[in-house]
Parts: C-alpha cells; structure tokens; sequence
C-alpha cells in the first residue's frame, strides 16, 4: 500500500481579516466632559491624546462637596419663582436697593454665595450683584498668612528632650473649598501643624534636628499640604525655629569594661582563659553604670500629710484661674497613699483619697521621698519624669505645670 501525499495551496481563498473598530463612539462623551477635566482631545484630530487626566484628590473632593441632589421639577419652579420676585424688587426699588445689593470684591479677595442654601459659581474680582434676601456670603481674602506653633517640649528617636517652635506660611487656593471643607481653618491648621512638627522631630535624633532644620521643615510642609489641599488651602512655607535643647540624649557608655553589657570582641578569636578571667573580674568590680539623674539623698523628713497641711492655707482663687487643673498623686513607701490637690473648682483644695471634684486631668506616681524632693525644689518634674522616677498619666503639659506651681506655693 502505497501513500498519495498532495502539496498544499500556498493562497488561501477565503481571507479572514479582522476589524479593530471599537463599536463605542467617544466623541460625544469626550464634549461632554471636556469642562470637567476627565477627558482630553487635541483640535485637530479625531482621537483624544488621553484617555483620562490624573490630578491630586482636591478636584474629586471637589466635585463631592458641591454634588448635588436630584430636584423635583416642583421645587426648581419654586425656587425660579422667588428669584424673579427678588430682582422685581430690586429693580423697582433701585436706586436705592443699589446701596445695598452691589458689593465691591478687591483683586485679592474672593466671594462664596449661597443662594436659598445652594453654592452658586465664586465671584470676584469687581462688582457682585447679591439679592440679599436670600444670599449668604463669605469674602475669602487669597493673600498670604502665617500662624506661629508655640515652642513645645518634645522627645527625639535618641531620647533627648528639645523644645521647639515653627512658623507656618499658608494661603487659600480655593475659596469654595475652604468654606465648604472647614468649620473653623483656623483651628483646624494649628491642630495638624502642631502635630506634624512633634512627629517629624520625634523621628530625628537630636544631632540630626540641629543639622537638617531645613529638611525637617520641608518634609513637615509637604505632610501638611497633602491633608490641607483637600480643604483649599496651601501651605506655601514652613519655618522651624531654632530647637533648644532641654535634655541631652543618655550618654552611650563604650568602656568595654563597663556593665552596660558584656565585652565585645572580633569574631573567631581565640582569648586565652586567664585574659578572659582577668576582663570579666574588671567588669564586675566597674559596678553599676552612673545614672543620668542622682538619687536625692532626704532631708528633712516631712510626711505627705505634713504637706498637705502646708499647702492648704496657700490656695487660692488666684492660683484656680491660673492652672485651672486637679491633680491625682500617687506614692509607693512609708506614709503613702492617694491624695489630690484640685486647682478647678473654688479656692482649691487638697485631701486624701479621689479628688472630689471630678477626674483628675493628670496622675503623678512616684515615691514619697520624691515627693518630698518635688515639693521643696530639690527634684524638678521633668528630670524626673526623663530618669523614670515620676510617672505620669494624662495631660503631660498640666503635669509639667507643676513646677511651676511649686515655685508659687514656696515651700522650698
């Protein structure tokens, strides 16, 4: 059996040819989102150059706050109705209704107007016509302003202490937002700017703040824009004052032969065995490590409720209005206890116990004769605080003001 092979045609008859055309028209779309901004198209040409433009969140923010909702054909007759009563009126009272309707916006300034509660398109520069009837209005001045973040207390990644401060440079980049997006901006922009710097410094060593001020203060002005430009306003400049130094960072002990740890050799040598006796002995006989804050030897014993005997008569209705704050202590050793000294409520008072007048703002544990040493001067609060001999719970800022208040109470 033989087999018959047959050569195959190189030609196909039957050629298949394939349409790329997409069966979706784009022109009328791309006209009519082409005031939005979603779609772009070259004169000229009939395909758009792209697809779709990428902006920041602050146009889509945008967009969300001034969404409206569906209105019934009732409620726009309605509303056509009192507007055309309105400019009746106005023109039949003019010129007298003029002194009152026409506004003059300045170059710098920007109006926002609600008309029967609905935002109508930003106006300014020049002359606006408002039906006063049923507008409302802000003026939004464009220019530039600044705020000053009052210096604050703060930690930095190597545990050192600064106080530092900064100025923040802004402006409104869009007046409809600013209105829109914030109820106080004022508020609002102190709030972020305070804590944006305390964050950004607390992730630098303290040797790091005093070299990079520069850069710390363009990374905090770039952090704060991304949430500010969402609310219309841009932070054009940010100035970090000079940090002052309130503690240093706990000193780096690198004595080998110290007892922050065991001693440290190269990899893969070999030490003889009366070397290593001999290294191990000096690292005992070194002892502890010094501590950053010296233990306060007591003086004059005086029993927590001898202070509190103390300090009664001296309260006042000045010092209320001056710390406005009720303070818990808590004190572990002989004679300890609960007691609080309410600074809030009247003349202020102090007691045994859970303050009476409401929670405490902040609570300080320590020991009694850290307490002692904190009443008469010979122990500042926030050495202590930094060596871990007073703990705090609450409001820092308030426990702080201690110091303060011990000074006023003069029982050194």
């Amino acid at each position: 059996m033989s087999a018959k092979y047959s050569k195959l045609p190189t030609d196909d008859p039957d050629t298949v040819t394939f349409d790329f055309s997409s069966p979706f028209t784009y022109g009328s779309m791309l006209a009519q989102n082409s005031d939005h901004g979603l779609f772009t198209q070259r004169q000229g040409e009939n395909k758009p150059s792209s697809a779709f433009t990428y902006n920041t969140g602050q146009r889509a923010n945008s967009e969300r706050v001034h969404e409206e909702t569906p209105r019934s054909q009732l409620h726009k007759t309605f509303t056509a109705l009192i507007i055309g009563i309105c400019y009746v009126l106005l023109f039949v009272t003019f010129p007298v209704s003029a002194w009152f309707s026409f506004k003059v916006v300045h170059q710098y300034q920007r109006l926002v107007i609600f008309r029967l509660g609905r935002q109508i398109p930003t106006k300014g520069p020049g002359i606006v016509l408002i039906l006063r009837c049923i507008d409302s209005w802000t003026l939004i001045d464009m220019r530039t302003r600044a705020f000053t973040v009052p210096p604050q207390q703060t930690f930095t990644s190597d545990n050192g202490v600064v106080e530092v401060g900064a100025d923040v440079y802004y402006r409104i980049s869009d007046a409809s937002l600013s209105v829109t997006s914030l109820q106080d901006r004022n508020h609002a922009l102190r709030v972020l700017a305070h804590t944006a710097l305390l964050k950004h410094i607390a992730k630098h060593a303290l040797d790091d703040v005093e070299i990079n001020l520069v850069n710390i203060s363009n990374t905090v002005q770039v952090d704060i824009n991304q949430s500010t430009m969402t609310w219309g306003v841009e932070i054009s400049k940010v100035e970090i004052s000079q940090p002052k130094i309130i503690h240093q960072p706990p000193p780096v002990n690198i004595n080998p032969f110290s007892s922050s740890g065991p001693v440290l050799l190269p990899p893969n040598m070999n030490v003889p065995t009366p070397i290593q006796q001999m290294m191990s002995g000096m690292t005992s006989a070194a002892g502890p490590a010094p501590s950053i804050l010296p233990v306060t030897q007591p003086t004059d014993q005086v029993t927590p409720h001898g202070l509190l005997a103390a300090v009664r008569p001296l309260l006042n209705e000045s010092m209320v209005r001056n710390f406005g704050a009720i303070y818990k202590f808590i004190l572990q050793g002989e004679n300890g206890g609960v007691f609080y000294l309410d600074l809030k409520t009247g003349q202020g008072s102090v007691g045994i116990g859970e303050p009476p007048g409401g929670a405490a703002d902040t609570e300080l544990s320590m020991t009694t004769q850290d307490m002692q040493s904190l009443f008469r001067g010979e122990l500042k609060p926030f050495p202590a605080y930094i060596s871990g001999r007073l703990r705090i719970s609450g409001d820092l800022d308030v426990a702080m003001k201690l110091e303060h208040l011990i000074d006023k109470l003069k029982l050194k």
